[in-house]
């Protein structure tokens, strides 16, 4: 076997080490040019789109592709939170609760579904937990729609000053109002998968005391 493992030369880890690249770009330039910024957080949000495709293409999943491509999804988006923390300095409350959900609920999403024996975490017993993960479609909308109201926020005073059109637009009904409604779904499903993961741990500590006794 050659020095490095192959697994880490993956297209699609490939893929993600350039997310986690851009990510990086994005925060350097984020007080500073929020625009660039904003670029390169977008176009590393929008090759987590084809990580899957590219992996599913060459036959090369893996169990650490999965991982990679999990975290580095939570470490774009508290990223995006802590950015806007410092912005809204009287909000970071808020900040800090997106950042608590979207990790907590993915850790013991993905925690719960490999205990179980799933061979994917993009499954769900919940209605529309099953929905989101069953319908890609659905899923990319409210992450979208998620990342356009934290983005709104984050380019606030930049589009105030440069293209007030644009933050016009964003402010104005009915677009503030779908992406919000966006927002809050993609938070009820992460509310959700906490709650079936916290669930299975819950039933299956009954199952092993009654086995007990």
């Amino acid at each position: 076997q050659g020095m490095v493992n192959p697994v880490y030369l993956y297209y699609p880890n490939l893929i993600g080490y350039a997310r986690i690249i851009l990510l990086f770009v994005a925060g350097f330039y984020a007080f500073v040019n929020p625009l660039v910024a904003t670029v390169c957080y977008t176009v590393s949000m929008g090759l987590d789109a084809i990580d899957g495709t590219v992996a599913r293409h060459f036959g090369q999943s893996s169990s650490f592709g999965a991982q990679l491509d999990m975290l580095t999804d939570r470490m774009t988006t508290t990223c995006l939170y802590v950015a806007l923390a410092r912005m809204y300095p009287d909000f970071w409350f808020l900040s800090a609760l997106g950042v608590m959900l979207d990790i907590v609920s993915h850790w013991m999403h993905m925690m719960s579904k490999q205990e179980a024996g799933n061979k994917s975490h993009k499954t769900g017993r919940n209605i529309f937990l099953h929905y989101y993960y069953s319908f890609p479609y659905f899923m990319l909308t409210l992450c979208i729609g998620q990342e356009i109201f934290l983005l709104k926020y984050f380019l606030a005073d930049y589009l105030a000053k440069s293209v007030p059109w644009a933050n016009d637009v964003l402010s104005s009904f009915p677009v503030w109002h779908i992406i919000s409604l966006l927002y809050l779904l993609k938070q009820l499903a992460n509310f959700v998968q906490l709650l079936e993961a916290a669930n299975y741990y819950a039933l299956k500590d009954l199952a092993q005391r009654n086995k007990t006794k």
